[in-house]
């Protein structure tokens, strides 16, 4: 194994586990890691999608208690400054938005010159 990937903040901490144990330098997040995306997006955004997700298919997938214990501590993420990965002020927030949208930008150029993934046929 050489890559360790998490979609999802609920497990992100498996992340930091395997960082002490492999050694951060094994351990790729990609442009970001679960916690930063969680920050840019917002984290009452992300408790309100957790919330949401809960109530259709139970608790297993409701609001990890990382998230709502941050949400109910005021940490919004970058909207409001005070996220999971960190404070930032104003000149930090630009910068990561910045990086953000160029990254994006970047991996939809990539998208956009690779085309679509093949396909297989549906099963019979």
């Amino acid at each position: 194994m050489n890559k360790v990937y998490d979609p999802a903040c609920g497990s992100g901490s498996l992340l930091l586990k395997f960082a002490k144990v492999l050694g951060k330098e094994n351990v790729r997040l990609g442009f970001f890691g679960p916690f930063a995306i969680a920050d840019q997006a917002g984290l009452d955004v992300y408790a309100n999608g957790y919330t949401t997700l809960g109530e259709a298919y139970g608790e297993r997938l409701g609001t990890p208690s990382l998230i709502s214990d941050a949400v109910a501590a005021g940490r919004h993420g970058a909207k409001n400054g005070k996220g999971l990965t960190g404070d930032f002020d104003e000149e930090t927030k630009a910068e990561l938005i910045a990086y953000r949208n160029r990254a994006y930008k970047r991996m939809g150029d990539l998208l956009s010159d690779l085309g679509p993934a093949p396909k297989g046929t549906p099963p019979a």
